[in-house]
């Protein structure tokens, strides 16, 4: 909001210093909160736009990379193909040069499972025989009994006599 004032207009028409003519005008003068206002509106405008730009700026930046990315793909998705169709061709070829004599199964061979192997397989091991058991005697003698253990180890019987 602007306020008028009512200021005097002085002329001077003789170079002294007295007033021959004095005229009451009606002047502008801004009022100071509504320019810090209108400055400050400016300034926030100004910063928006700028925000306004940066988002923008960054948005191309991101499209900018997806666009490589793509392109990339592309490119490997378009090799990937080629490859493909070589392939392809490839294939027909073999399938063309192989002889008729050649019947389906042996063409397109079924996978080998383990009973289908032309070579036998080994016969399965028997299963390992459980150690002797050790025997225990107890045998009546003049001096008192004799105690007789056999285990599977290698000593004899006769060292492993104890009389008691």
């Amino acid at each position: 909001m602007s306020n008028y004032f009512q200021l005097p207009e002085i002329t001077r028409s003789n170079g002294t210093s007295e007033a021959e003519n004095v005229t009451w005008v009606w002047q502008e003068l801004p009022d100071q909160p509504s320019s810090q206002m209108a400055d400050m509106e400016a300034e926030l405008l100004e910063r928006r736009t700028a925000e306004q730009l940066e988002r923008y700026r960054l948005l191309l930046e991101e499209l900018d990379l997806k666009m490589e990315a793509f392109k990339a793909e592309s490119d490997e998705l378009e090799s990937l193909f080629e490859r493909m169709k070589n392939a392809r061709g490839e294939a027909e070829r073999l399938v063309e040069a192989t002889p008729e004599g050649i019947d389906e199964e042996t063409r397109y061979p079924a996978p080998s499972s383990p009973s289908s192997s032309p070579y036998p397989s080994p016969p399965p091991s028997p299963p390992p025989s459980p150690p002797p058991s050790p025997t225990f005697s107890i045998s009546p003698s003049e001096n008192g009994s004799t105690i007789s253990f056999t285990s599977a180890s290698s000593f004899s019987s006769e060292d492993s006599d104890f009389e008691l």
